[in-house]
C-alpha cells in the first residue's frame, strides 16, 4: 500500500498537490451547490460562502508554494468553472469572465496566492532577522 501525498510533503511534486487542492474546492462546491446556485440568494453572500470556504480550501497552504504559470492556469480554469455554475451561466453564454467576477466580487485565484507567497518570504525574513538580533549577532537599526 502507497504512502498517502500530503499536500505539503517535501516529496510530493507541487503538480500532484495542486491537481489535489483542485479536487478538495470541487468536493467542497458540490457540498455547497444548493447554496451557491440558489437564485434567492444574493452574489454578495454567495462570495462570502465560497470565498470563506471553497477558495479557501483551494488555497490551503499556498504561502509555501511555488508560483507556476500552468498551476495559476488550472487553479483558474477550475475556478472560473466553479463561478459560471454560480451565476447560472454557461460557456457557450459567452460572458466574459471579467464581467461574472464582477458580479460576485472576486479577484483572481492567482493574485492571492501569490500575495500569499510574497508575505511568508517576508515573515520568513523578519523572523530570520529578528532571532539574529535576540542572540546579539546584529544590531537592530
Amino acid at each position: 500500500m502507497a504512502a498517502p501525498n500530503y499536500s505539503g510533503s517535501a516529496s510530493s511534486s507541487f503538480w500532484l498537490s495542486n491537481t489535489h487542492l483542485i479536487r478538495i474546492g470541487w468536493n467542497k462546491f458540490r457540498q455547497l451547490v444548493p447554496l451557491l446556485i440558489n437564485k434567492d440568494i444574493s452574489f454578495i453572500v454567495r462570495e462570502i460562502l465560497y470565498s470563506s470556504c471553497v477558495r479557501s480550501s483551494m488555497l490551503h497552504g499556498s504561502e509555501t508554494w511555488l508560483v507556476r504559470k500552468e498551476n495559476e492556469v488550472a487553479l483558474q480554469q477550475a475556478e472560473m468553472r466553479m463561478i459560471r455554475c454560480m451565476c447560472g451561466n454557461k460557456l457557450q453564454d459567452r460572458v466574459p469572465s471579467k464581467e461574472l467576477r464582477e458580479r460576485l466580487v472576486l479577484d483572481d485565484i492567482g493574485q492571492p496566492a501569490q500575495k500569499k507567497h510574497c508575505q511568508y518570504k517576508w515573515k520568513k525574513e523578519i523572523w530570520k532577522l529578528a532571532n539574529s538580533c535576540l542572540r546579539g549577532k546584529q544590531p537592530l537599526k
